[in-house]
């Protein structure tokens, strides 16, 4: 089934969102490296890793090119993201939590649409649950940061 060049569009700045994701995650692995919360931001990053594949595979089947980067979001997301691990233990975080709450959004948008197989309306639709447990995760997170000491700035 051929998509419309919005839902194309709308699906392409979802993946390079999810790369921005996956950057802006790499970058808070290495602030919380041996840290409580290194697990579970090691998780999410490789659910946002899997979650480029499924959408670089659809925009594949329907003859997309794939954008290169995670383009302007990701860079200015990238350099907040340099400057908060500086900062604070919690302000990573709620970086990461914001991104979340833009690809629910997106996600949420996409679905919204029409034109989609049913197969993809799923996979969006568990993609943006996953984003939403996510922003539950950090949540947690954030709230447990002021009873954890200081990490290593990088």
């Amino acid at each position: 089934m051929k998509m419309t060049e919005e839902i194309l569009d709308s699906l392409t700045e979802q993946y390079r969102g999810e790369i921005a994701a996956i950057e802006s995650y790499e970058k808070a692995l290495k602030k919380y490296e041996d840290q409580p919360e290194e697990a579970e931001l090691r998780r999410m990053y490789r659910e946002h890793l899997d979650a480029t594949l499924r959408l670089r595979e659809t925009l594949r089947e329907q003859g997309r090119v794939l954008p290169e980067g995670s383009g302007a979001w990701g860079t200015v997301a990238s350099a907040v993201e340099r400057v908060a691990t500086i900062i604070n233990d919690e302000l990573p975080l709620q970086i990461l939590r914001r991104g979340e709450s833009i690809g629910v959004d997106g996600y949420d948008a996409l679905l919204k649409g029409d034109g989609l197989s049913d197969a993809l309306f799923v996979e969006l639709a568990a993609l943006r649950s996953r984003c939403a447990r996510h922003m539950n995760t950090l949540d947690g997170m954030i709230a447990r940061v002021p009873e954890i000491q200081s990490r290593p700035m990088i």
